[in-house]
């Protein structure tokens, strides 16, 4: 059974944003009363993004931060572009060149006008010195420098 709920119409005109949907998918197994063995639900939930009708949309435009609180530290970014942002692939090289690695694979979406954060598993003393955090954002290297900045309660 397949089952799609769009309410409202597509974004459109100058300036317009993508739209982002997400897709949930359950894949239920057969009812096999009386036969021995496992079962297996598979739950899938895939990203949808929808470009604005008769334009495309202004592409992300990101802005990063290291933010310290205590001993752990926060990676900040938020998309001032038209749409969404895949990040990807996070490793930091700090000042002397020491590579560390964040997160090998995905780390997340931030969405046209959002801000998301993550807490980062390695300690507040690996960026202290500041450096270059290095990701790939939809598909595509990029590099930022960025310093540990203590975080305002």
């Amino acid at each position: 059974m397949v089952r799609v709920i769009r309410v409202g119409a597509p974004p459109t005109g100058a300036g317009a944003v993508e739209d982002a949907y997400r897709l949930a998918i359950d894949e239920l197994p057969v009812d096999a009363q009386g036969k021995p063995g496992l079962q297996f639900v598979l739950h899938y939930s895939v990203p949808v993004f929808i470009q604005p009708a008769g334009a495309a949309a202004a592409p992300p435009q990101l802005q990063w931060s290291l933010l310290r609180d205590g001993d752990h530290v926060m990676l900040q970014v938020s998309n001032h572009g038209g749409s969404h942002a895949q990040l990807a692939g996070l490793s930091y090289v700090d000042t002397m060149g020491r590579r560390t690695d964040i997160t090998p694979g995905l780390l997340g979406y931030v969405l046209a006008g959002a801000t998301m954060r993550w807490m980062l598993k390695p300690s507040a003393a690996i960026f202290a010195a500041g450096g270059t955090l290095e990701a790939m954002v939809n598909g595509e290297k990029a590099t930022q420098n960025l310093s540990l900045a203590d975080r305002s309660h």
